[in-house]
C-alpha cells in the first residue's frame, strides 16, 4: 500500500531498490520497465556496487545508486533527488532505516512471502507453489496505473564482439552462492559425459576456478573451461550465443531466462516450489526442472545452506544425470533462436 501522501501520476522520478542477490536484482527488471514505459517516469535504482553491471545497458534506468556497505554512502545526494516514490523490493531492516532517511516520501514496500516459505522450512510440510517473486514485486505497483505487459525479464548485453568460435556449444554453469545449490564434482562428471555432439563451456566465479580446471583435465578437449575468468556481462554474453544452459538455482539461471535460452535447472536444497523457476515471457516455458522428488529433508532452507544439514547431500548426489540429458535433448531438438 502507498505510505504517505497521494501524488501525480505524470513525471514521476522514482528509486527502485534492490541490494542483492544477482539473480533477485534481474528478477526486479519487468518493474523498471513497466515504469519507464507506462508511466514515462525517470527511474533511478539503488543496488550494491558488485551488481552495478547488471544495469550497464538498460535502457529504461536513468540512474544506478550504489553503496558498498553503508546507506550513509548516499543518502545526501539521495535527499536532492526528490523523489516522488520509492519502491522497496528488497524489504528488509536496511531498506527500512532507508524510509526514515528519505521522511515524507511514499514509499511501496514487497511482500516478498518469506514467512510462509520459513514456514515450510522449520514445519517439513510438503509446500504448495507459491506465487513467483517477479508477481510479488509487480503487486507492488499496484497503487500505479500500469499492467503488467508479458514481456519477461530483461537483460541488455552487448553482441559486438565474438568470444567464442566453436559453434554449437552448451553452457554449464558451476557456481552458486550458496553449497547446497552447487552442483557436485561427479555429477557434472555424469553430466558432462552424457554429452557428446557440444561443446560444453564451463562459467562460474574466482571460487569455482578449481573446480572448472578439474573438469577441463577429465575431459580433454571436451570442455572450454572459463571459469573465473569471465565477468557477468561476459558470462551472460557466452549463454546468449549458447544452444542451452545447464545450471543450478542461480543468479545466472535467471539471467538466462531473460535471455531467452533453453535451461536445464538443477535444484538442491532449495525448491523451485517457492516461487524462483526460471521466468519467461507469457506463453514461454524453455525450462526443465530437475530435482529429487519425495527427499523428506527438502527444502533444507529458503535461500541455499553453507553445507547439507544430514551430511549426505542426497538431494544433489542422486540427480539423475541421465535426465539431465534426455530433458536438455528435449530443449535442443526445439532449435530455439
Amino acid at each position: 500500500m502507498e505510505e504517505g501522501n497521494s501524488f501525480r501520476m505524470s513525471g514521476l522520478k522514482i528509486l527502485v531498490v534492490r541490494f542483492s542477490a544477482m539473480g533477485d536484482i534481474v528478477l526486479t527488471s519487468p518493474v523498471v520497465r513497466l515504469l519507464k514505459i507506462q508511466l514515462n517516469a525517470e527511474v533511478h535504482f539503488l543496488t550494491k556496487n558488485i551488481f552495478a553491471d547488471l544495469w550497464r545497458d538498460n535502457p529504461y534506468l536513468s540512474k544506478i545508486w550504489t553503496i558498498d556497505k553503508d546507506l550513509k554512502e548516499v543518502i545526501s545526494a539521495l535527499k536532492i533527488e526528490k523523489f516522488d516514490a520509492v519502491i522497496d523490493l528488497h524489504s528488509n531492516l536496511r531498506t527500512i532505516s532507508l524510509r526514515f532517511y528519505l521522511w515524507g516520501i511514499p514509499f511501496y514496500h514487497c511482500n516478498k512471502g518469506s514467512l510462509i516459505r520459513w514456514f515450510y522450512v522449520q514445519t517439513g510440510f510438503k509446500p504448495v507453489l507459491q506465487k513467483h517473486i517477479v508477481t510479488r514485486y509487480l503487486e507492488t505497483l499496484r497503487s500505479f496505473p500500469v499492467s503488467y505487459d508479458g514481456k519477461g525479464l530483461d537483460f541488455f548485453v552487448s553482441d559486438k564482439e565474438t568470444i567464442l568460435q566453436q559453434k554449437p556449444y552448451i553452457v554449464l554453469v558451476l557456481g552458486a552462492a550458496h553449497f547446497t545449490k552447487r552442483i557436485p564434482f561427479e555429477k557434472w562428471k555424469q553430466i558432462i559425459s552424457s554429452f557428446q555432439t557440444h561443446s560444453l563451456v564451463l562459467i562460474g566465479g574466482k571460487e569455482d576456478v578449481n573446480l572448472g580446471k578439474a573438469l577441463e583435465a577429465s575431459f580433454e578437449n571436451k570442455v572450454i573451461n572459463r571459469s573465473g575468468e569471465t565477468d557477468i556481462l561476459t558470462s551472460a554474453l557466452l549463454m546468449k550465443n549458447a544452444e542451452l544452459v545447464i545450471t543450478g538455482d542461480t543468479g545466472m539461471m535467471h539471467i538466462a531466462a531473460a535471455l531467452r535460452k533453453p535451461v536445464v535447472s538443477i535444484w538442491g536444497g532449495t525448491i523451485p516450489e517457492f516461487g524462483w523457476l526460471p521466468f519467461y515471457p507469457e506463453g514461454m516455458n524453455r525450462n526443465k526442472t530437475i530435482q529429487v522428488e519425495n527427499l523428506s529433508c527438502r527444502p533444507c532452507s529458503r535461500f541455499g545452506r553453507s553445507e547439507c544439514p544430514k551430511k549426505h547431500f542426497r538431494c544433489m548426489n542422486e540427480i539423475s544425470a541421465s535426465s539431465v540429458y534426455n530433458q536438455g535433448q528435449i530443449l535442443l531438438k526445439h532449435n530455439y533462436s
